[in-house]
C-alpha cells in the first residue's frame, strides 16, 4: 500500500511538471497572440473547462496523457481541480493494478 501512494505521489508530481509546461507555454503564446486568436482561445479554454476533468481521469494512458496535462496548464484549469482528475485516474489506475 506504501509503494502505490508512493506511485501516485510520483505521478502527481510529475503530472504537475506538465501542466507547469503547459502554462508557461501559454505565457509564451500571449506574447505573440494577436485578438483573433485570443478569441478562439477563450472559446477552447471555456469547453475545456467543461471537459477536461473527464479526460484528465485518464492522464495515466501514455502519450495521450501527457498531452491532457499540458492542455490542462496551457488552457488555466484550475489547478485543484486538474489535481483532483489526475488523482482520481491514478488511484483507479493502480486499484486495477492491484
Amino acid at each position: 500500500m506504501i509503494i502505490t501512494a508512493l506511485a501516485i505521489a510520483g505521478n502527481l508530481i510529475g503530472s504537475s511538471c506538465n501542466y507547469l509546461l503547459g502554462r508557461v507555454m501559454n505565457h509564451v503564446k500571449k506574447t505573440t497572440s494577436n485578438s483573433k486568436d485570443s478569441k478562439k482561445f477563450i472559446a477552447l479554454k471555456a469547453m475545456a473547462n467543461k471537459k477536461l476533468f473527464a479526460f484528465a481521469i485518464f492522464s495515466f494512458i501514455p502519450l495521450f496523457g501527457t498531452a491532457i496535462t499540458l492542455a490542462a496548464g496551457f488552457l488555466k484549469i484550475s489547478y485543484s481541480r486538474f489535481l483532483l482528475a489526475v488523482l482520481v485516474g491514478r488511484v483507479f489506475y493502480y486499484l486495477f493494478l492491484v
